[in-house]
């Protein structure tokens, strides 16, 4: 049987984390849009093969000295134009906005030699940029559930605690023995589950604190 010193701490984890993942209050994300830069040449568009993570985009276009080619337009897969930049010709850029799901696009540079030949791939989910920080620890924008430092803060804390309390019950000398493998697993299972919406979850304060006090 497990003790009651080792039960006792898988049920207090199991309190603690119901309690402390309601803490803090939830914020809207960064809708920063991403920037592609696009040169117009004489073949037409450069790069001509794009990949970007869906969501908002910006296309910044620039002339590199064609006098054939100044406009670029971005279709989908039925030939549609979703956006364009007119007149782009030396030292007068062109710029256009779109809000892109995930597909295949057309990138298309009028009178280039290998016009309609390029080729944008959207990835991912609208809103996703693993540029930044998938999976890393925070809060606010860089939490998934968009909760503040002191809930964040608070989480790891009794999470940290709690993970640790119950590795010291169940690897002391009067606790059952060939338990400890199964009380730690269920504890790593537990904290990870309730600090994952906060803060991905660290568990690991030697790990995470060095990273995010250097940014």
């Amino acid at each position: 049987m497990i003790s009651s010193r080792t039960g006792a701490a898988i049920c207090c984890a199991i309190v603690a984390a119901a309690g402390v993942a309601g803490c803090g209050s939830s914020g809207s994300g960064s809708k920063d849009s991403k920037k592609v830069a696009v040169t117009l040449v004489d073949d037409g568009c450069t790069p001509s093969q794009i990949k970007v993570a869906s969501g908002p985009v910006t296309f910044d276009i620039t002339n590199g000295g064609t006098s054939k080619v100044s406009e670029m337009e971005l279709k989908n897969s039925s030939g549609i134009i979703l956006g364009e930049s007119e007149n782009v010709v030396e030292g007068v850029p062109g710029r256009f906005s779109l809000n892109l799901k995930p597909g295949n696009y057309v990138v298309s540079c009028p009178n280039g030699d290998k016009e309609d030949q390029g080729k944008l791939v959207a990835s991912g989910t609208a809103g996703f940029d693993v540029a930044k920080g998938f999976a890393s620890n925070g809060y606010g924008d860089h939490s998934p559930g968009h909760y503040s430092l002191f809930a964040g803060f608070l989480m790891e804390v009794v999470m940290t605690m709690m993970f640790l309390f119950i590795i010291m019950g169940a690897t002391h000398g009067s606790a059952p023995v060939g338990f400890a493998p199964l009380a730690i697993g269920l504890a790593l299972a537990l904290t990870n589950l309730a600090a994952i919406p906060v803060t991905n979850a660290s568990i690991n304060p030697a790990r995470s604190t060095p990273k995010n006090a250097t940014g």
